[in-house]
């Protein structure tokens, strides 16, 4: 796949099982004058899309430090059990998920950003859904994820004064309540 291509063909993601060690190496599309990434991180990126597809295992979530943290406009999940929570309730609610393009934004040290258009089946509606996310996730020194943002079409989240409050304060509760009511298999665990 050429690098300034937007567009998701069949080699852009890998198949794994929740008990694989898949070392796919992906071509990613990269944006202008982003520097090339390692196996590790095309790893990462691969596992990262395939969590957007609705297709969690337990080898998805390798990538994530325990005390990671996802953040969405719907979402705060603060630790590793409750992320999974979160990727788990999506084949729930998805029937099918699949990427209509992404392109890798930033490949620096502890940062990398990707710019994701993904298209989402609603069975018990028969609708479907293309939504755009820009996606930060932020490395510590081990290559793990301790931040995850997910900015829905680029729209930044609040968190000052009293909206900002009151905006954690539900996303908050809607993981806990995903959590809750969200299992996980143990072959996941």
């Amino acid at each position: 796949m050429s690098t300034s291509s937007n567009q998701v063909s069949a080699d852009t993601t890998t198949t794994d099982t929740a008990t694989s060690t898949d070392t796919t190496v992906v071509d990613h599309p990269l944006a202008e004058n982003v520097r090339p990434l390692s196996p590790t991180r095309g790893l990462l990126i691969s596992h990262i899309i395939e969590l957007y597809s609705c297709k969690p295992t337990r080898e998805k979530f390798r990538f994530y430090n325990e005390d990671a943290l996802f953040e969405d406009p719907v979402m705060i999940a603060p630790g590793l059990e409750n992320i999974k929570a979160q990727f788990y309730a999506m084949p729930k609610i998805f029937s099918k998920s699949t990427p209509d393009s992404y392109k890798v934004l930033k490949n620096d040290e502890h940062i990398i950003e990707i710019d994701l258009n993904q298209r989402y089946f609603v069975a018990l509606f028969n609708k479907e859904i293309v939504h755009h996310s820009f996606i930060r996730l932020e490395l510590d020194t081990n290559e793990k994820i301790v931040k995850h943002t997910d900015l829905w079409n680029g729209k930044p989240l609040y968190h000052e004064g009293i909206i900002g409050g009151i905006s954690s304060f539900f996303r908050r509760t809607n993981a806990r309540l995903v959590s809750t009511f969200v299992r996980i298999p143990e072959i996941a665990m």
